[in-house]
């Protein structure tokens, strides 16, 4: 009885090598920490219900919840993308530093204003001094002048008419931004 029994151990041995060649033949070339698409997802659910016990298999219900979830998790990141590519077209006219990497593998440090945008394989490409670049590569969106404007001192004009037998003070208007400063002197 036990040389029967190791007989079908050995080709059940047989029987997992094989299924590994199978398995190792169909992989796919994809980026080491790449991410998974729903083709992946699908294989893995087929692969799950070809292999799943044949006196206990799998409930439907199972597999509805996982797929479901998968569903869920690509809308998710979809309208993670949307977002990302809206928020893209904010940024034209805006000064920014683009990290950008080069075919030897050296980044480089681009920067400039965004002239407009334009969607490539559903991606945002910035064009930047005349290049266009992912918006993967963004690093900094610098302030524009307009935005730092507002908070730099300003002078507005005045006319102050003194009169040596009116003695009196002049009010000059000074406005020296959103922070927190004060003028000691003022010389006219």
């Amino acid at each position: 009885m036990a040389t029967s029994l190791d007989g079908i151990l050995t080709g059940l041995d047989d029987l997992s090598f094989s299924s590994n060649r199978v398995s190792e033949s169909q992989t796919s070339d994809r980026a080491v920490g790449g991410n998974l698409g729903k083709d992946e997802f699908l294989q893995l659910l087929v692969c799950q219900m070809k292999n799943q016990d044949p006196l206990e298999p799998e409930k439907d219900t199972q597999f509805i919840a996982q797929l479901a979830q998968f569903s869920a998790l690509e809308q998710m990141q979809n309208l993670n993308e949307t977002a990302t590519n809206s928020q893209a077209f904010g940024l034209v006219g805006k000064a920014v530093v683009i990290n950008a990497k080069s075919t030897n593998g050296n980044i480089t440090e681009v920067q400039g204003v965004v002239d407009y945008i334009t969607m490539k394989n559903g991606s945002a490409q910035l064009s930047v001094n005349g290049q266009l670049y992912s918006i993967d590569d963004l690093a900094e969106v610098k302030q524009s002048y307009a935005d730092v404007a507002k908070y730099l001192p300003s002078v507005e004009q005045t006319e102050a008419v003194f009169d040596k037998s009116n003695k009196s003070m002049v009010d000059i208007n000074i406005d020296l931004g959103s922070g927190n400063y004060a003028a000691g002197s003022v010389a006219v």
